[in-house]
C-alpha cells in the first residue's frame, strides 16, 4: 500500500495550526476575560472527560453552553451547583473557562451585569483566579 505523504503532511500541519489556535484562544480568554456565575444544568460522562452544561448571565443576556472538563470531582451530583466562569466580554457566548475547584458561596447571589474584574476576584476569591492560571 502506497502512502500519500502530501496528505499526511497536510493533515499534520492542519492539526498543528488547530492546536495553536485553540491554545491562543484560551490564553486570550485567561488574560482578557471577566468572571461571572455559572450554574451546572447537566453532567454527562464523555469519551474525553465530563460534558458539563452551564447556564450563565452576562450583560443582561442568558447563555447556555457546554464544556468538557477533566476534573475528577465532577459527577451528576454537581447539577444545580454554582461555579465561577471566565468569559470574554466582547463575545460572552464563545466558550468559557469553568472554575470547578471553587464553588460560589451562598452569600453571592448575583454577578454584576458586566462580570467581575480580575482584580476584584483576586481580592475576594483568589483561589478561583489561581485555578484559572494553574491549568495551563
Amino acid at each position: 500500500m502506497k502512502v500519500n505523504w502530501k496528505i499526511v503532511v497536510i493533515v499534520f500541519v492542519v492539526l498543528i495550526f488547530a492546536g495553536i489556535y485553540s491554545y491562543r484562544k484560551i490564553e486570550y480568554k485567561r488574560n482578557n476575560g471577566v468572571y461571572t456565575l455559572g450554574e451546572i444544568t447537566s453532567v454527562h460522562l464523555a469519551r474525553n472527560g465530563w460534558k458539563i452544561h452551564v447556564n450563565y448571565r452576562f450583560s443582561r443576556r442568558e447563555f447556555s453552553i457546554y464544556t468538557i472538563v477533566f476534573f475528577e470531582g465532577f459527577s451528576p451530583r454537581n447539577i444545580g451547583r454554582r461555579y465561577f466562569v471566565k468569559i470574554l466580554p466582547e463575545n460572552p457566548g464563545d466558550g468559557l473557562i469553568l472554575v470547578p475547584g471553587v464553588e460560589v458561596p451562598d452569600s453571592v447571589q448575583l454577578a454584576p451585569d458586566n462580570g467581575w474584574s480580575e482584580d476584584w476576584m483576586k481580592e475576594h476569591f483568589p483561589k478561583a483566579v489561581e485555578y484559572v492560571y494553574d491549568t495551563r
